[in-house]
């Protein structure tokens, strides 16, 4: 896990400042985004927005777009709730399968490097914008470590859009539901929206 972190915030780094150093700081590349992620399951949680709800968690995070078409961002995250156990058990000829959720706040942070597919500078005159994306949950609240995906803004004006995310990796709730519904699976999804502010 060490070398994948030294590797990760290498690659990171190189991609930060090489065109930093070329283009100059624009206040205007800045952005801060707020997303609200969901994981599907099939189980019945509690009432709580986070609390009872391994499935859910809450991000914000500070992007900065970098030359015309690439983007760096730091993000926190926090989950109210975690999946500490789960188990099957034979019970009169029929499985049974359990999952024992303990509410638990927990924060972790990542990082996320994005392609855009609208360059830089037309990102206004198209309105909206496809990135494939590519992150890492270095404080693990949510995820071993890698995820990707896909994510979509819309934009309402010129400094705030909507946005959706699709992604897949080694979320830990994928993986007690996996066991819950009997289905083997080596990746998960998650489901993001939410708000994108340019400055």
């Amino acid at each position: 896990m060490k070398k994948t972190i030294i590797v990760a915030s290498a690659i990171i780094l190189s991609i930060v400042f090489n065109p930093l150093r070329a283009q100059g700081f624009d206040w205007h590349r800045l952005n801060i985004t707020a997303d609200f992620s969901f994981q599907p399951t099939m189980v019945r949680f509690g009432g709580g927005i986070f609390s009872q709800h391994p499935n859910r968690s809450a991000s914000v995070g500070l992007g900065y777009r970098l030359g015309q078409r690439w983007e760096v961002n730091l993000y926190a995250n926090l989950v109210g709730a975690n999946a500490m156990s789960s188990g099957q058990q034979m019970v009169r000829g029929q499985m049974v399968r359990w999952i024992y959720v303990e509410d638990r706040y927990d924060v972790g942070w990542g990082a996320v490097v994005q392609w855009h597919t609208v360059p830089y500078r037309l990102r206004h005159a198209v309105g909206f914008d496809i990135m494939l994306r590519v992150g890492f949950d270095i404080g693990e609240a949510e995820a071993d470590n890698v995820w990707a995906g896909l994510r979509w803004t819309y934009d309402l004006s010129r400094h705030v859009a909507l946005s959706f995310s699709s992604d897949v990796g080694t979320f830990y709730f994928g993986r007690s539901n996996s066991m819950l519904t009997g289905v083997d699976m080596k990746i998960y999804p998650r489901a993001s929206f939410g708000v994108q502010v340019e400055l």
